[in-house]
């Protein structure tokens, strides 16, 4: 199978997601869940940087629930 036809797959399975109705995925669900943890992993790396470099806790609690 080639690269663009299973991107084109993959882009069609992601709209169809959001759709009721539209039978289950395991690919997509797990891309979802993948793409959570990878932003909530550069959340908390950039809430450690910015502890270390003096920010207020309350501002850091403040912006990473204001981005969750």
């Amino acid at each position: 199978m080639s690269l663009l036809r299973m991107l084109t797959r993959l882009r069609y399975g992601l709209a169809a997601s959001g759709r009721t109705g539209g039978g289950d995925q395991p690919l997509i669900g797990a891309l979802w869940v993948f793409a959570a943890m990878a932003f909530l992993a550069v959340l908390i790396t950039i809430g450690r940087y910015a502890a270390l470099e003096g920010i207020d806790p309350l501002q850091l609690v403040f912006f990473r629930c204001l981005f969750c």
